[in-house]
This record gives structure tokens, sequence and C-alpha cells, in this order.
């Protein structure tokens, strides 16, 4: 059994999640904008509204989805939700209702940087500041990706605990590659019936493992080049 396998029987690991208070206040308020803006939009269709009006009424419902496309991180669906360290995968709850996105660990990748949010006035013509909001951690297997909030957790630790579990858990995708390699060459030599080998490791024979070793060094030494 490799070492990856044995890591299955380590126990679940919890993290309780849920969408900030100020957040959700703010996305039921984007919410109420994107109705009033929509109704105003048709009003103004329907009833020949001046150009401005309608600009105005177009801005504001771009400005609504573009703050529900960047807010993402900060949203959990159904509100709360566990993300969920368990055997060999990982599971988070996306940032839509009912939505969950599972990550193998095996080849996760994962970094955590600062959050900054920047205000400006006028279209950003005039910089008001920046302030750090948190963290934001960003977990990615293949084309799956979810990026999440630490302001998502009640935990002030919640970053330091996820990275110290994932870096326990994971195998790194460099090492994930060379071992898929190993055991793709050793397949193929066993199929083959290139070399014989015997169940038990005490019969096994030192010259046929030698040579599986140098025929497995000479594949990835060949793929290098």
């Amino acid at each position: 059994m490799s070492p990856y396998r044995s890591k299955k029987e380590l126990p679940a690991v919890r993290f309780p999640l849920r969408t900030p208070p100020l957040y959700l206040v703010a996305f039921w308020l984007m919410s109420a904008f994107t109705a009033l803006a929509v109704g105003f939009l048709l009003f103004g269709l329907g009833s020949g509204a001046p150009p401005f009006i309608i600009f105005i009424t177009v801005s504001l419902l771009v400005f609504v989805i573009a703050s529900w496309a960047t807010t993402e991180p900060y949203r959990v669906g159904g509100i709360r939700g566990e993300l969920v360290i368990e055997g060999d995968a990982l599971s988070v709850p996306g940032a839509r209702r009912g939505e969950v996105i599972r990550l193998p660990l095996a080849g996760l990748a994962f970094q955590r940087a600062p959050m900054h949010v920047r205000f400006s006035l006028l279209g950003g013509a005039l910089p008001v500041g920046t302030w750090q909001r948190g963290e934001v951690i960003v977990l990615r297997s293949g084309a799956t990706s979810r990026t999440l909030s630490t302001l998502t957790s009640k935990d002030p630790l919640f970053a330091d605990k996820l990275m110290s579990v994932l870096s326990e858990r994971t195998i790194p995708a460099p090492e994930l590659d060379k071992l898929t390699a190993i055991m793709a060459e050793a397949s193929r030599l066993f199929a083959s019936g290139e070399l014989r080998t015997r169940v038990s490791a005490v019969d096994a024979q030192p010259a046929e493992d030698a040579e599986l070793e140098r025929r497995i060094d000479d594949a990835l030494r060949s793929e290098k080049e």
C-alpha cells in the first residue's frame, strides 16, 4: 500500500463556513437593486423615457451583475455549509445554493494571499483608499477551482489550520506525475512478460528488482529528455 493510500484512514476534518453577515445584507440589497433596475429598464423602454434614464438604469444593472461576479469568494451557497476533507477528496460549498465542489487531494494545488479592497469615486478617477479584508484561499484541481475568503469562517486561524491539514494530506503535482509514470511503466513491464515477479516480496529475485528499477529509471530519463 502506498503512503498516499494509507491517508484514507485519517479522520475527516470539517470547517464550518457561512456567508459573512455584512455581505449577506449587501447581497440582499443587490438583489433589490437588480429587480429595481430591470423594472426601470422595462418601464423606460415601454414609455419612451429619455436616453439618459435608460443609460443610468443599464449602468446600475451592469454594476449589480459585476458585483455578484466579484463577490463569489464571500458567498456560501445556502448561507451556511462545511468544507470537509475526508478520504482522498475535499468537498467545499460553491457560491450558489446546492452547489458542492469536490476536489481530489491527489495533485491538489492550494495557496493563500491577502485580500485587498480598493475604494474609489467617479469611476475610479478619485481613489479613496485600500483596505485588507482577510485573505483568499485558492483551491484548484485541473480545470476545477474554488476561491474562498477567510471571512467565511468565524475562526481567525481558519487559513492556518486548513493549510496545515492540506499540507499533510496531499501529494504535490510533480510527485504525483512521477508516481503515475512509475506505476504505468511497471504495469507495462508486468503485462508484457518482460519481468517475472512473485507475490511475496520475500521471495522476489533481487536481480529482477534491480532490472525493474533500471528500466523505470530509463523510462523517466527518456521522458525528461
